[in-house]
C-alpha cells in the first residue's frame, strides 16, 4: 500500500497535483477501517486514483 500510496500524500503534491489523504482511522483487534480522501483536479486521473483504491484494499 504505502508504495504505490505515500507518493501521492499531499505532502509530496504541489499545485495541482492529485493526492490520497487518510481521514479517519478505526479498529480493533480483528477489523480495522481506512477511510481516504481521493483528490484529483483532472477527472480521469481521480478515476485512475479510485481504482488503484479497490485494487489495493483486498490487501490490507
Amino acid at each position: 500500500m504505502s508504495q504505490v500510496v505515500d507518493r501521492f500524500l499531499h505532502l509530496y503534491t504541489e499545485g495541482y497535483e492529485g493526492f490520497f489523504h487518510l481521514d479517519h482511522f478505526t479498529g480493533d483487534v480483528e477489523t480495522s477501517v481506512l477511510k481516504y480522501l481521493i483528490c484529483d483536479h483532472d477527472m480521469e486521473k481521480f478515476e485512475k486514483k479510485k481504482e488503484q483504491m479497490r485494487q489495493i484494499a483486498p490487501f490490507l
